[in-house]
C-alpha cells in the first residue's frame, strides 16, 4: 500500500499508450510482480523506452538462473523479460538477494526433501556454494 500522499494510478499493463502516460515524469519503474505477473512485464518493456523513464528494475527477487534453473517456467520467463529489457537499450537493476531461508528449507527445487529428512545432491550440487538469507535481513543489503 502506497501512502496516501503519494499519487497512484491503475493501467492495464498491455495497453501501451495508458502505460506510457501513466510513467509521464517517472524517473525508475519497479515492479513487484510475483509469478502471475511476470509476463506483464513484457508490457512495461515494450512502452518504457517511449519513456523519460531512466531504470526498470523488474521482479525478479531470487537468484542469478543458471541452465538448470531454465528449465522451470518462471525462471524462464524471468531470464527472458531480462533479455528483452537488454535488448531494447533500458537500463535495468536486478535485485537478487539469494534464497531466503524460510520458503526454501521446505522445498524440492533446492534438494531439500523436508518431509524424508534429506538433501538430494544433483549434478554438481554437493560442492557449489547456496546463498542463503534470513527475511528478516533483506533491508539490511
Amino acid at each position: 500500500m502506497l501512502p496516501p500522499h503519494l499519487p497512484a494510478r491503475s493501467v492495464e499493463v498491455n495497453d501501451e499508450k495508458s502505460v506510457i502516460e501513466a510513467l509521464e515524469d517517472i524517473d525508475i519503474v519497479i515492479s513487484l510482480v510475483g509469478h502471475e505477473g511476470i509476463a506483464r512485464q513484457f508490457g512495461l518493456v515494450r512502452a518504457i523506452p517511449k519513456t523519460a523513464v531512466k531504470l526498470f528494475v523488474p521482479s525478479d527477487m531470487s537468484h542469478e538462473i543458471d541452465e538448470q534453473g531454465l528449465k522451470f517456467p518462471v525462471l524462464k520467463l524471468k531470464r527472458k523479460v531480462e533479455e528483452a529489457t537488454t535488448t531494447t537499450g533500458i537500463s535495468m537493476t536486478l535485485v537478487r538477494p539469494g534464497y531466503l531461508v524460510e520458503p526454501s528449507i521446505r522445498t524440492l527445487l533446492l534438494g531439500i526433501d523436508y518431509g524424508g529428512n534429506r538433501i538430494i545432491f544433483s549434478g554438481d550440487s554437493q560442492r557449489q556454494l547456496l546463498p542463503l538469507c534470513h527475511a528478516d535481513f533483506q533491508a539490511v543489503w
